[in-house]
């Protein structure tokens, strides 16, 4: 499935690869790369990568190597670049998600049946936002078959277009944006974004219609190269061929990538399948084979990760093993803001706020946050003793309670010091 297609003038006279995602296509990435500098160490070069998280993964890998002027970016920071100024001249804003929700309230409002019965629970509001960015990223042949088909999808269909007819002219979303873009790379393309330099799209993941017609647009202006992976399979690579004919490129005969072939999907003796009786066992049988590649291997720490499909019980579990093990652990904090001391002191005084102030409520939150009285010396103020004391002074609940039976075991001990000072 490896094939080679030319067309494009530009970063080199292979305007589109097609070929296994394999090192052999992030070779010819930093080939792309040293091509474009070969005149000039100095040229920029942007390397339009898929995700955030690509983008610095491709930054340290040529790092080991050193380079000057190369940008990685993904394709909606293109999109602002190119065609944030031309929708700022024609007064259009962005739209953000306050308007967004308030013009999908609006137009829920006037969906008829059998959308219309479920129009003011919440859940009706976010499948409508969902379904509206799916509608975004479709062409118009798409809502017209499923106009056709009636009922509820029509229905959503009819929303939709209520809904982008009134929001086209003043607002912009990320579509509009990377259209606004593809247009200026049209009309301008010998002279837009030369700070750019020239641009590699390193495999693109299900561009939209306006980021094809953006990729397209610089391709035939010889500003960008791409790099397209595909899998070996015939079915799953469907999608990436039909992009490549969709940019313009008539595929010619296979041709092997250059470079080292990559690794088969399933390494034959590599995957293994184990049955614990628990959770903790299932981690402990993972980290044997963790230690067992670094100490026979010598594989390092972070060549190596642990995947999951449920949260529960996992993304705590896998840290606290991990540490147990001495084993660095880097990845995602799953750890909420309320899970911090002063996410539960702010969220437990919250709650405090509309309930009676009961005395076990009021305890648990006070011995649980990091709470400390103002100007108190070191002992003055203990929450533990605060609970001894609360509970002899006979505290259930309620601000007139606390008051009045604190002040009444406050007179019983200033009566029994004074008893003890007389005798």
């Amino acid at each position: 499935m490896d094939r080679e297609v030319s067309g494009a003038e530009g970063l080199s006279p292979e305007g589109l690869m097609v070929g296994r995602r394999s090192p052999a296509l992030t070779e010819e990435l930093w080939r792309l790369v040293r091509q474009a500098k070969q005149d000039d160490v100095l040229a920029p070069v942007t390397v339009v990568s898929p995700t955030r998280y690509a983008s610095l993964s491709l930054r340290q890998e040529l790092g080991r190597s050193g380079f000057a002027n190369v940008r990685f970016i993904e394709i909606p920071v293109i999109s602002e670049m190119l065609g944030g100024p031309q929708l700022a001249r024609e007064g259009r804003r962005p739209l953000t998600a306050v308007l967004e929700s308030a013009f999908l309230r609006k137009v829920i409002a006037e969906a008829a049946e059998p959308l219309g019965q479920v129009s003011d629970h919440p859940a009706a509001l976010t499948g409508l936002r969902a379904s509206f960015r799916e509608l975004r990223g479709s062409g118009e042949d798409v809502l017209e078959a499923l106009d056709r088909r009636g009922g509820l999808s029509a229905e959503i269909v009819r929303l939709y277009r209520m809904f982008r007819g009134g929001t086209r002219c003043m607002w912009y979303d990320q579509e509009d944006l990377t259209e606004a873009a593809a247009g200026v790379v049209s009309v301008e393309g010998d002279i837009v974004g030369a700070d750019l330099g020239r641009m590699v799209f390193y495999l693109p993941r299900n561009p939209s219609p306006a980021e094809t017609r953006l990729m397209e647009a610089l391709s035939r202006h010889g500003r960008c190269a791409s790099l397209l992976g595909t899998t070996g399979d015939e079915r799953a690579d469907g999608p990436v061929l039909a992009l490549a004919e969709e940019l313009g490129f008539a595929p010619g005969g296979p041709r092997p990538a250059e470079g080292r072939e990559g690794p088969p999907a399933l390494p034959p003796g590599e995957t293994r399948l184990h049955i614990a009786p628990n959770a903790h066992e299932e981690l402990r049988w993972v980290i044997r084979r963790i230690f067992e590649r670094a100490e026979e291997k010598g594989t390092p720490f972070h060549k190596m990760a642990l995947l999951y499909r449920a949260d529960n019980p996992y993304a705590a579990l896998i840290p606290a093993e991990l540490m147990l093990a001495d084993i660095p652990v880097a990845g995602p904090d799953r750890a909420t803001l309320g899970d911090t001391a002063a996410g539960r002191t702010l969220s437990g005084l919250l709650s405090l706020s509309g309930g009676e102030l009961g005395r076990a409520e009021v305890m648990a939150w006070l011995t649980g946050c990091p709470v400390k009285a103002r100007g108190s010396e070191p002992a003055g103020f203990s929450p533990s003793r605060w609970d001894r004391l609360t509970k002899k002074a006979g505290i259930v609940g309620g601000l007139g309670e606390w008051r009045s039976r604190l002040r009444s075991y406050e007179r019983l001990l200033t009566e029994e010091a004074d008893r003890r000072e007389r005798d």
